[in-house]
Parts: structure tokens; sequence; C-alpha cells
């Protein structure tokens, strides 16, 4: 708390979300939750296509 009381600083509060963060399967492709290309005839085909993006945040909230 001393360090705290030094820089006039009353509340601090940190916090980390993320989405995508593991795919746990046995799936040889890049994505498992592939749906095709719109089209119900290729659905599970994955083309190639990049899998879903994994996303993270991160914040820091001050009270002075």
């Amino acid at each position: 708390m001393g360090v705290l009381k030094k820089i006039n600083l009353n509340k601090l509060r940190v916090y980390v979300s993320s989405q995508n963060l593991l795919t746990f399967t046995k799936y040889k492709g890049w994505d498992p939750e592939i749906s095709g290309r719109g089209q119900n005839t290729t659905s599970g085909i994955d083309y190639g296509q990049y899998p879903s993006v994994r996303s993270f945040q991160f914040g820091l909230q001050a009270t002075f």
C-alpha cells in the first residue's frame, strides 16, 4: 500500500481476457469448426482456409 499512496493512487484494476485460446482436437486440417463456403454441399471441407482468430484483451483501470 505504501507505493500506491506515494503516487496518490486509490484503486488499481488489471484484467486479461482471451477468445479461442486453445483448441483440442484430432482434426488434421487448420480449423475443426469450418462450415465450408456457404453451401450445404461443402460443409466440413476447409479448402485450406485459415483458422478462427485468436484474440487477447488487456486492460488497466486506475483511480487517482
